[in-house]
């Protein structure tokens, strides 16, 4: 079963930040009664824009309405922008907190401070849905599938941080990998299938499956191939945890920042 995921194009707006203590005073990194709660993932492929040479891609800041949330640490408050590759909040399970409602989110290329922010440093924006006490993740991808030229968007899903039963965990599998191929995956030890026939910036359901033995690898494939794609790192599920599972990079590269990937994060 696929969820929907909300996709919205890119604009141009200007940038926009605010300051340290503002930020620690409006964002909380574990839930609080009346928010809503999201994940940052940076996903997008595309070297440019880029703000170093050789280009390597955007390092953004994530702004939910018009402050800055990403980058801020949990204890530290120290700032760091988003590179490709990157989940924020980075510890296991925490999601910034912020109010609900109809939400504009944008990622804006990061400058360094006291450099002069210009109208082209955000990349994608939008308006979304978010009710208080869900919990989303929020992706930095591209709009559709090999786009020519590359044009980033931010995509949403819906989490479930609901524990597992004991002695079981769940998990879902998010395609972030801009191909027209549909995609499955399925347990190195026995090629058990996981979740199948997912397309594009969709997400399946969370399912429940009973706690691994020893650690064990998870394996990308194309619906309707035996060929692995590329696979995760060994991975040994916590009891009653909760895991997304999603793939980036590019589908036909296999080196390199941007080879072919499937990670995970855990909701909870």
């Amino acid at each position: 079963m696929q969820k929907n995921i909300i996709a919205i194009l890119c604009t141009a707006a200007l940038f926009a930040g605010c300051a340290k203590n503002k930020l620690e005073e409006n964002y909380y990194w574990s839930p609080k009664p009346g928010n809503a709660n999201i994940r940052f993932i940076h996903a997008y492929t595309s070297l440019t824009p880029s703000s170093s040479l050789p280009a390597a891609g955007p390092v953004v800041d994530f702004f939910v309405n018009g402050e800055k949330i990403s980058g801020i640490g949990s204890t530290t408050g120290t700032v760091a922008a988003i590179a490709y590759g990157g989940v924020f909040p980075l510890p296991a399970g925490q999601y910034a907190s912020v109010l609900p409602g109809d939400v504009p989110v944008k990622a804006a290329v990061y400058r360094a401070p006291g450099s002069t922010p210009q109208p082209t440093d955000v990349i994608a924006n939008g308006n979304f849905r978010f009710d208080a006490g869900k919990f989303y993740s929020a992706f930095l991808v591209d709009t559709m599938p090999a786009p020519a030229p590359a044009n980033v968007n931010i995509a949403i899903l819906e989490d479930d941080v609901k524990r597992a039963n004991p002695g079981f965990f769940k998990m879902r599998f998010a395609h972030m990998i801009p191909t027209l191929d549909t995609l499955e995956i399925v347990r190195k030890t026995g090629l058990q299938l996981l979740v199948t026939d997912i397309t594009y910036k969709k997400a399946s359901a969370f399912i429940e499956l009973p706690l691994f033995s020893t650690s064990d690898s998870i394996y990308l494939r194309k619906k309707g191939s035996t060929a692995v794609l590329t696979g995760s790192a060994a991975f040994l599920p916590g009891s009653e945890r909760v895991y997304t599972f999603f793939c980036r990079g590019l589908y036909t590269t296999t080196s390199g920042t941007r080879a072919r990937t499937l990670t995970f994060y855990t909701n909870q």
